[in-house]
């Protein structure tokens, strides 16, 4: 692999290929397994509108001084430090890539990390054990101002030090491998953690978040039957091709754009819609291989066809909204809708709007996601429901 350079674009870091010696420590395995995880989780995670703001919930309010940039514009403490560290690792890096092992090596830039790079990530193993919320001067950050540039130093150190095994006694070389391998358990943890607490609405590719966002309200749409069930479930990304999932998708929908798609088609649950993003989109974003002849097309493909769909099923929405209120108008009209006329409607929505906005028996939400907008930054946040699940 050649060497790669300190990312200073807001995409993530490739998977990364290691070449592992078949006597390999299973310290160095484990480490090898963390950072490959690192890397295919972070690969396909983007940022929406550029930058979004995750919060605090304190008390009995949501707070807008405890707001954290999670994909920065611009390097902020403790990453600045860190990248700072980088930049000048980076060089005696190249040199030990590139060089013979009688020169510098990937050991001798551990160790010089050791004094001048790994005490400055400390505060990874500070927000792994939990502490991400109690202290509110440090978060956990993604893209170039944030993770990536640490991510992919350390995988090309490990990287080095691997093909340097052989050449240097066990005992020199097994060291340097315990402060990675804390690093990778730290970095894995707090990605895990950052996807099992952020709806994929706001890190999935375009077009696909797009689609995440619009399914979001199933209650306008049918729940497929066992026969109602998508042809397109049936495939499989390992043994059919994107002009085969083209063919189906077409079968299926009517078509891959939001004019050819049918309204009758736009059925929710595992046997429609909603299967399609756990079967295919999702498991092809998050594990496939990116290295296999399928994966580039289907996500082509997925991307683009989910953007229609996102565009059908908004558009679907908007139209039943407006029939439904057409229709509330005109019963209101002479009161002959049966629900006791518009002096029981009165009353009840009266009633209605009356409740507390949160049943206090339910636990407040972790987080909450508002628009990066200037207009929208003095409005009160927008909860995103606790019973949500993140996908």
């Amino acid at each position: 692999m050649s060497p790669a350079s300190l990312s200073t674009s807001p995409t993530p870091p490739p998977a990364p290929s290691f070449s592992k010696p078949t006597d390999s420590a299973l310290s160095q395995d484990s480490i090898v397994s963390s950072f490959d995880r690192i890397a295919r989780l972070t690969l396909n995670i983007s940022s929406q509108k550029g930058l979004f703001w995750v919060g605090i919930y304190s008390c009995t309010k949501y707070t807008s001084t405890h707001r954290h940039l999670k994909w920065p514009t611009a390097a902020t403490e403790p990453y600045a430090t860190a990248i700072n560290d980088i930049q000048t690792l980076v060089p005696l890096l190249d040199i030990a890539e590139q060089a013979s092992f009688n020169d510098i090596t990937g050991h001798m830039v551990v160790e010089y990390a050791r004094v001048h790079f790994f005490p400055h990530l400390q505060f990874l193993h500070t927000l792994s054990k939990g502490s991400m919320y109690q202290d509110k001067s440090i978060s956990f950050m993604l893209g170039p101002y944030g993770i990536s540039p640490i991510v992919t130093f350390l995988v090309r150190l490990l990287q080095q030090l691997l093909k340097e095994e052989e050449h240097h006694d066990r005992k020199k070389v097994d060291h340097p491998y315990k402060e990675l391998k804390e690093l990778a358990t730290d970095i894995l943890l707090l990605v895990v953690r950052f996807r099992q607490a952020t709806s994929r609405v706001h890190f999935d590719p375009p077009g696909i978040s797009q689609l995440q966002d619009a399914i979001r309200s199933v209650g306008y749409f049918k729940v497929a039957t066992s026969e109602d069930r998508l042809s397109v479930l049936d495939l499989s990304l390992q043994n059919n091709t994107a002009s085969e999932f083209s063919s189906y998708l077409i079968r299926d929908f009517g078509g891959l754009t939001s004019a050819e798609i049918t309204d009758a088609s736009l059925q929710v649950g595992p046997h429609g819609i909603e299967g399609l993003l756990k079967l295919h989109i999702e498991p092809l974003i998050d594990e496939f291989d990116i290295e296999h002849a399928h994966y580039s097309p289907l996500r082509n493909l997925f991307e683009e066809f989910a953007g229609q769909l996102a565009r059908k099923l908004s558009n679907y929405k908007k139209t039943h909204a407006k029939k439904r209120k057409h229709g509330d108008t005109a019963g209101a009209e002479d009161g002959s809708k049966d629900d006791g006329g518009p002096e029981a409607r009165s009353k009840r929505y009266s009633t209605r709007s009356s409740r507390p906005p949160q049943s206090k028996s339910e636990p407040p939400p972790l987080f909450f996601v508002i628009s990066d907008s200037e207009e929208e930054m003095d409005r009160e946040p927008t909860p995103i429901p606790s019973d949500k699940k993140h996908r």
